[in-house]
């Protein structure tokens, strides 16, 4: 693929450097003139090569008069009235033309008035002639973004995983000291089981928010009983629930359940289960999680509700807490193990079911997590057109907050 690029460039740069070459000889006209004046049409395979270039393409004369740019830079705001409009890029090819060489830099530039917002940008000059020169424009912001969002990932997984894994060793050191004092060995072991099934959850999370950030759904999608997911997904926090406390019961199943939506069984259930896990983690003992559904024929769309007595959300903290690692009581989320991307994991998994998950909270009163998901019928099949998903906002908060 390299060889073809380069093959293909290399064509480029010969046919239109032979067809400016018979322009060569006109007498030079100042620069605003030169620009208004377009050299004739280029060929029709000048023209496609040029276009089929992954980058930007444009031709200039002498310092900055534009010959000829691809529609990609021109709905850009890369050329207007006949210049290159970006100083930056301008400085890149005066420094061609001043060396006639190759020139390669990156740039930072506003890509348009009205846009606004400074893009980062690869600039490659290359001399057809002395006066004539072909630059190839990349932007990379994109890449620039996703590097930065791997570099945060990376570091957060790594505090994530320092906290445990030091605890972990402090832990053995103890009960090294303590060999000699049974009472104080059975308590550190227990406090390293602790922390020995808090790193383990953590690795599962991140394992499970890497899969979903990849996409890694079935070989395909399949019809999932909405149901049968909730169910399953209450059964895996029993014991969690239990063990704390807590009373998770399934309620206010709604005419015409269970409903069923396409997509992957496993990474539904995954998703509800954290809105569960997290529901009981923040819920204290002698109060109660309810699940509850409904399919609402006006827009087609099943709904199931986790509401919890818990200690609620700051309205500060509410329009952040999909965000990977964001806790909004630190102190808390340590003491339970809490890393910060169940949430994360609920978000991406609705989202690539072409559903929303939105949330009401009130503190010291409760939250509501609402995951909306589009309906199939029951004759459809597994390649059928879901459609699209706009969030109803007036199905977020419950009436009122679970009773006692």
């Amino acid at each position: 693929m390299p060889e073809l690029v380069t093959f293909l460039l290399a064509a480029v740069m010969v046919l239109v450097a032979g067809f400016l070459g018979v322009r060569s000889g006109m007498r030079r006209r100042p620069v605003r003139q030169q620009a208004r004046a377009v050299v004739g049409p280029l060929s029709p395979g000048v023209r496609q090569l040029l276009e089929g270039l992954a980058a930007t393409a444009i031709v200039v004369r002498g310092a900055g008069a534009v010959v000829y740019s691809t529609q990609d830079a021109r709905q850009q705001g890369f050329v207007r009235d006949g210049l290159i409009r970006q100083a930056e890029i301008r400085e890149v090819v005066e420094t061609a033309h001043r060396t006639g060489e190759v020139a390669d830099e990156e740039v930072t530039v506003t890509r348009s008035m009205l846009e606004g917002g400074r893009v980062a940008l690869g600039v490659r000059v290359l001399p057809l002639d002395p006066d004539h020169f072909v630059v190839l424009l990349d932007d990379r912001s994109r890449a620039q973004r996703v590097e930065e969002v791997r570099r945060d990932f990376v570091a957060n997984v790594s505090h994530e995983l320092k906290t445990p894994v030091g605890g972990l060793g402090l832990l053995a050191e103890a009960v090294h000291d303590a060999h000699d004092d049974p009472e104080a060995v059975r308590h550190f072991a227990s406090r390293m089981q602790v922390e020995a099934e808090r790193l383990s959850s953590l690795v599962q999370e991140i394992v499970e928010f890497s899969r979903v950030q990849a996409g890694e759904w079935a070989s395909q999608p399949v019809p999932v009983n909405v149901l049968e997911v909730v169910g399953t997904a209450i059964d895996q926090v029993r014991v969690m629930a239990d063990d704390k406390g807590v009373a998770v019961r399934l309620a206010g199943l709604a005419h015409g359940l269970p409903s069923t939506v396409y997509g992957d069984p496993d990474m539904l259930m995954t998703a509800l289960r954290n809105l569960l896990v997290n529901a009981v983690t923040y819920s204290d003992p002698g109060t109660k999680v309810v699940v509850s559904a409904r399919e609402d024929e006006a827009d087609g769309l099943v709904r199931v509700l986790v509401t919890d007595q818990g200690m609620g959300i700051p309205p500060a903290d509410l329009e952040r807490i999909f965000e990977r690692f964001y806790r909004v009581d630190g102190a808390r989320s340590r003491n339970t193990g809490g890393s910060g991307l169940g949430l994360a994991i609920v978000r991406h998994v609705v989202a690539t079911h072409g559903g929303v998950v939105t949330v009401w909270s009130r503190p010291g009163v409760g939250s509501t997590f609402t995951v909306a998901l589009p309906v199939i019928d029951e004759t459809e099949t597994a390649g059928g057109d879901e459609g699209d998903l706009e969030e109803d906002p007036a199905a977020d908060p419950p009436a009122s907050p679970v009773g006692p």
